[in-house]
């Protein structure tokens, strides 16, 4: 490593960051529910964790969106049921974080790691999508001017939409909306057009943010905002928490161990998520395994200093990414500077208009809305993809966060059973002069070989699927299927069985079928005997059954199983070429051997 390179970068890019960082931390804060300070001590202590712990170079921990909206839920949800007073909002979110610490510690003591690749890509994008519609509609308040009733349970969006748009004319405060108007557009502007053009020339975009809220705070205390109706932040301590345990009452511990849950889930998903592709550019691996210990770390260490749940945040990572941080320094100078503001620069914060702070959180929101446009992506490559974010989406928004989460994880994982149960099969042929086997249908080139039929299975056989590969082999090769004759039926012409009907097979001009195995990672012992039955069918059809591109392990089970004595050793060839080879060189050798047995 070039260690002063290394510095000089970090540095710079950890005065960027937290420039960015500390208005955003106010602004979650307000979505949260909690003292706008709070929002600095999540800044800074959970990030000191990762420091040490974490795996990624370039991933920002500390407050995001996501996970910010859901615990917002959750303050939602404990207010309403413990009935608790303002003050105990924090130890409730602190109690939120330590419970989603200690989930992830203990995933990490499972070594779970590794499951957080069952969390699809398009999951993870229709779920970030659809939460960003919750936290734009939670700035309803903020950018209004009025306090816009929120609801919890099923269908929550739009109860709340319904009960803005019956008061938005009679009660929005226009001034308050009029100045949310120019921050948006103003921030907006300069994201667009001007950190573009800084980011390529200096790796730095311009601090838009940290300027609306200086020039806001002036503005505030020179005409009196609070006087005039606007909402502002008052009392910002300038001194760092002592540290305190989260006081967990039974009652307290019911309302929040299952959000605790998803949250946990939803925090360490991304933070690999994110990882994994700052990893890919920067060409370094990261341990699933201990970013769980990490992440988890860092809830149970800000929870002892009031911090709410922490997981990496895609804007600052993105951010931290771009400015050409190299290594965690970005976070350590990042939490110096935030703690500097804490101890010295607290009180120039108050009377900041929670306005600016709203108009702030919703342009940030851009860049994980923009996430639409990753469906278009999906569906062009996969139709079943397309829908695993569809359904994600859609049931974050119409029903909610932890609903939406729920589904779009059932969904995504019946989507794979889907496609472990029902993989592409197709017929191949070859290209000409070469020793290439392409699907038919797919490639004009291809052509039939004549007399064989190579039959392909693009997945591993097993229980769930052994009946799909025997129906399909029968499809594909004209022999079975609905509309042809069964060769289980015509093994079965002579019983006495009212339950079979069986039709003579049409004409068959294969007399060799090739199975492609190359594609067929494991078998399994009811796979192997459904094999059996449908080689043995065949050959009393007159048909020869060859194997290509089998791999050592399955066809170490095919042995175990008994398939070798019906597919004989010299049947199974290492590539289809091979195999076309030996059938149409020497097509009597290959029907000998299946006379003789």
């Amino acid at each position: 490593h070039d260690l002063k390179g290394d510095l000089i970068a970090d540095l710079l890019a950890g005065i960027t960051l937290a420039i960015f960082h500390v208005p955003q931390a106010f602004g979650y804060a307000l979505i949260v529910g909690v003292p706008a300070v709070n929002g600095l001590y999540t800044a800074m202590f959970p990030m000191m964790m990762y420091i040490l712990m974490g795996t990624s170079r370039q991933n920002s921990i500390g407050a995001f969106a996501v996970v910010c909206i859901m615990t917002s839920q959750v303050v939602f949800k404990a207010r309403t049921a413990l009935d608790l007073p303002d003050d105990m909002i924090v130890n409730v979110t602190a109690a939120t974080s330590l419970l989603s610490g200690v989930y992830l510690l203990l995933f990490g003591l499972l070594k779970l790691g590794g499951l957080s690749v069952f969390l699809s890509d398009q999951f993870i994008s229709g779920f970030t999508a659809g939460v960003s519609v919750h936290i734009g509609t939670s700035q309803l308040s903020g950018l209004f001017g009025f306090e816009v009733e929120h609801y919890s349970g099923a269908f929550s969006l739009v109860k709340t939409y319904v009960n803005f748009f019956t008061r938005v004319l009679h009660e929005t405060h226009w001034p308050t909306l009029v100045f949310a108007v120019i921050a948006v557009v103003i921030i907006l502007a300069v994201k667009i057009m001007v950190d573009p053009y800084l980011l390529r020339k200096i790796r730095m975009p311009f601090p838009i943010e940290m300027l609306m809220v200086i020039l806001s705070i002036v503005v505030s205390k020179q005409f009196d905002l609070k006087g005039n109706n606007f909402k502002v932040i008052e009392n910002i301590p300038h001194n760092l928490p002592v540290p305190t345990v989260p006081v967990i009452s039974s009652a307290l511990f019911q309302a929040v161990v299952i959000d605790a849950l998803a949250i946990a889930v939803v925090s360490v998903t991304i933070d690999i998520s994110l990882g994994r592709i700052w990893a890919r550019e920067r060409g370094y691996q990261i341990s699933a395994n201990q970013e769980l210990f990490a992440v988890g770390a860092c809830n149970v260490f800000g929870a002892f200093f009031g911090c709410f749940p922490v997981g990496a945040s895609v804007p600052r990572s993105s951010l931290q990414f771009l400015a050409g941080g190299r290594t965690q320094l970005v976070s350590f100078f990042n939490v110096v500077l935030i703690a500097i503001t804490i101890v010295a620069l607290g009180p120039l914060f108050e009377k900041i208009p929670t306005v600016i702070l709203s108009s702030i959180i919703v342009v940030s929101l851009k860049k994980i809305f923009m996430q639409v446009r990753d469906f278009t992506n999906f569906w062009a490559i996969s139709k079943i993809d397309g829908h695993v974010w569809l359904v994600t989406f859609f049931a974050t928004v119409i029903l909610n966060v932890q609903l939406g989460l729920i589904c779009g994880v059932i969904f995504s994982l019946l989507t794979l059973v889907f496609k472990i149960q029902m993989p592409k099969t197709y017929l191949l042929g070859m290209i000409p002069d070469t020793d290439f086997y392409v699907p038919i249908k797919l490639y004009v080139q291809a052509i039939e070989i004549p007399g064989v039929k190579i039959f392909h299975f693009g997945g591993p056989l097993h229980f769930g699927n052994a009946e799909f590969f025997r129906t399909e082999l029968g499809r594909r090769t004209n022999i079975g299927g609905h509309q042809y004759a069964n060769p289980i039926a015509e093994d079965m012409k002579h019983n006495d069985s009212a339950d079979v009907v069986w039709r003579p097979a049409q004409q068959v001009k294969a007399k060799t079928i090739i199975l492609d195995f190359s594609r067929i990672t494991f078998v399994d012992g009811t796979s192997a005997q459904v094999l059996k039955e449908v080689v043995e069918s065949y050959h009393k059809l007159g048909l020869t059954i060859c194997v290509a591109g089998c791999s050592s392990a399955v066809y170490s089970l095919l042995r175990k199983a008994g398939v070798s004595e019906i597919v004989l050793e010299p049947l199974f060839f290492p590539t289809i070429h091979d195999a076309v080879m030996s059938v149409t060189r020497n097509p009597t050798t290959v029907v000998h051997i299946h006379a003789v047995e």
